[in-house]
């Protein structure tokens, strides 16, 4: 189980990765939930109402490169969590469950980490392409991580990555 987090509205613990934690606050702040009210957050953690590729640098030089140096299928991996990253598809697919007063809002945050190599390396461990990932020889790996860093550059200061991630929320 992940470490709980507190959430500033409630004050109660609550379980998630750090990570999340920024979406987490924005969530219910943004929702103001009264006593007795409930709140869904759609796909909570599995990135899947990620925004499309063109605003998620991040995810897009993942699926990129894993498509160069594994497979076209590895590179679908990462760009699954797309899947549903236009406003519509996520509210049909609410409206059609019973859901009502749907409000869907892009958020960004910054991914953030002081250590390119690491995180990459820790995030490709992760995915569900970590088996092909780890499948590769030295130089097809180091090649596949190279790709990904060039492409994060842009995204890349003095502290490290500092890369925007935009999902849809309600």
């Amino acid at each position: 189980m992940a470490a709980p987090w507190r959430c500033s509205s409630s004050l109660r613990a609550l379980p998630g990765p750090a990570l999340f934690t920024p979406w987490a606050v924005d969530l219910l702040a943004r929702v103001a939930p009264q006593p007795g009210e409930r709140v869904l957050d759609v796909a909570c953690g599995t990135g899947i109402v990620a925004r499309p590729l063109q605003y998620n640098p991040y995810l897009r030089a993942l699926a990129d490169a894993l498509e160069h140096h594994i497979t076209p299928e590895a590179g679908a991996v990462m760009r699954a969590p797309c899947s549903l990253g236009d406003a519509e598809a996520p509210r049909a697919l609410l409206a059609t469950a019973g859901f009502r007063d749907i409000r869907l809002h892009i958020v960004i945050i910054t991914i953030r980490h002081p250590a390119v190599a690491e995180f990459l390396a820790g995030q490709l461990a992760a995915a569900p392409v970590a088996v092909a990932v780890a499948a590769l020889d030295t130089a097809a790996r180091t090649a596949l991580l190279s790709e990904i860093r060039a492409t994060l550059q842009p995204y890349t200061d003095d502290a490290g990555l500092a890369v925007p991630y935009e999902t849809l929320s309600p």
